[in-house]
């Protein structure tokens, strides 16, 4: 669930508010969505950037584009993996997140769902994401598991996409030489499809997540 990684610190919009004043909170917090709520704080909408600079005059209030504000968002009890799903279907910076009457709560960032599935630079070093595409029949979790534990390697977590009558598998190691765990995959006739490795320190952390993105989107 993403409950407990809701983040508060936003003042979010009115749609009364000048669209030049919401220009100036997405600079302040390096994001390129904001999400919109009426005056007893109820989600309207999620407007971009791109929509305010386009607009005619941005000292308007952001009521003259609310054509333009999408009905994207979490509910609070949704699982992490909705999260992944809504934020690799629409290219988001942040989600918001509201409760079962549409009340706005707070949101979510890429940083947030990278932490809370366990890919947290602050808990294990040298992190790297290797992805497997094998037949159904021939995914034995215990199996992989087994090489790459031999190989000095440690899975942090794992998940899976399915498609027709294949599986790929998402996994997040923890290895020192991740070449030999790929190697010896690979020599057990393990299809590695795409491989994401880099020193993973707190700046590489929007990059590693926009590959992710960028790969889940091909």
């Amino acid at each position: 669930m993403i409950k407990d990684i809701i983040k508060r610190d936003l003042s979010v919009p009115k749609l009364n508010d000048s669209a030049i004043n919401v220009l100036a909170v997405m600079e302040e917090h390096k994001i390129s969505h904001v999400p919109v709520v009426d005056e007893n704080n109820k989600f309207i909408g999620l407007i971009d950037e791109l929509s305010i600079i386009n607009m005619n005059n941005i000292q308007h209030a952001l009521s003259s584009i609310k054509k333009n504000m999408k009905n994207i968002f979490l509910v609070e009890n949704a699982h992490i993996f909705q999260s992944i799903q809504t934020v690799t279907s629409h290219l988001l910076s942040i989600i918001p997140v509201v409760d079962e009457n549409h009340i706005y709560l707070g949101y979510i960032n890429q940083i947030d769902i990278i932490q809370k599935i366990g890919l947290s630079h602050t808990n294990y070093d040298n992190l790297n994401i290797i992805v497997i595409s094998l037949h159904k029949k021939d995914y034995v979790l215990s199996e992989i598991s087994r090489l790459i534990e031999e190989n000095n390697g440690k899975i942090i977590t794992l998940w899976q996409e399915i498609t027709n009558d294949k599986i790929n598998v998402h996994l997040a190691l923890s290895c020192i030489k991740c070449d030999t765990i790929i190697k010896t995959l690979e020599r057990y006739e393990y299809n590695i499809t795409e491989t994401f490795s880099s020193d993973y320190t707190s700046n590489a952390l929007d990059d590693r997540f926009e590959s992710f993105i960028n790969y889940l989107n091909t």
